[in-house]
C-alpha cells in the first residue's frame, strides 16, 4: 500500500546517504512511485467526499 511504498522510498533514501545503497535510479523510482501512490490515495479519497457531500444535499 500507501505507507509501504512511503517506507521503502525512505529506507532506499537513507541507504543512499549512508552509503549503502548506490543505485541513485531506484532510490528515485521508490521516491516517485510513493508519490504517485500517495496523490492516487488522495484523489479518491477527494472523490467518495465529493459523492458524500453530493448525497447528503440531496433530499430525501
Amino acid at each position: 500500500g500507501v505507507s509501504a511504498s512511503q517506507n521503502r522510498a525512505e529506507a532506499l533514501s537513507a541507504g543512499f546517504e549512508r552509503g549503502e545503497v548506490t543505485d541513485m535510479a531506484q532510490v528515485m523510482l521508490a521516491r516517485q512511485e510513493a508519490g504517485i501512490a500517495f496523490e492516487a490515495t488522495l484523489q479518491v479519497r477527494n472523490r467518495l467526499l465529493s459523492a458524500y457531500q453530493d448525497i447528503m444535499r440531496m433530499g430525501v
